[in-house]
């Protein structure tokens, strides 16, 4: 079903993708079987834990094109069990920090009143004031969710340096403000 539908055989028997067969030397008929006996218990675990039968068929899809992408060792049966688990468990984890972000922002910037329309304009003009590099930091963490180590990777600064560039960058917009941390209700 999945398999078949990634892997279009027609396509394959022209032009092979260099990631078609994948690097742990597992064949089309073994990644079948170890399909046909994982993914339902998978799919239970998905379907139990986002309560959404549509989003879990997704969720179950990306997981199993992870691991036919992933370049990983030779592993036993339960191993690559655990590392299927173990990726739906960090998709699900990301498509619900990405919602949450989404709803914050859609939250922040939705004009209920004009008191609000005014307090987003603040806040984007406050924005446009920080050097790029700020903006970038905390973008990435507080919008993207990144952990200090994604950040230090994305921007090219060293992983220690990161928590003392956050702060720097959430006390200048807050004096950029002209309000500090925590004052009506707001955290920066």
């Amino acid at each position: 079903m999945f398999y078949e539908a990634l892997f279009f055989p027609d396509l394959l028997a022209k032009n092979p993708p260099a990631c078609a067969e994948p690097n742990f030397g597992m064949d089309e008929d073994s990644f079948r079987v170890f399909y046909q006996a994982n993914a339902p218990t998978l799919q239970g675990y998905i379907r139990k834990t986002c309560g959404n039968a549509a989003l879990a068929e997704d969720f179950l899809q990306e997981t199993f094109y992870r691991f036919l992408r992933s370049d990983l060792p030779k592993m036993e049966p339960p191993q690559m069990k655990a590392y299927l688990f173990k990726t739906a468990t960090t998709i699900m984890i990301d498509h619900w920090r990405r919602e949450k972000r989404e709803k914050f922002w859609r939250d922040l910037w939705k004009p209920v009143e004009a008191r609000h329309s005014e307090q987003r304009d603040d806040v984007t003009r406050a924005l446009l004031k920080l050097k790029p590099a700020e903006r970038a930091l905390l973008w990435l963490a507080y919008v993207e969710g990144f952990s200090h180590s994604e950040i230090a990777s994305t921007l090219g600064f060293k992983e220690k340096g990161i928590r003392v560039l956050l702060f720097r960058a959430r006390r200048k917009l807050a004096r950029i403000m002209g309000r500090q941390a925590g004052n009506n209700g707001v955290t920066l």
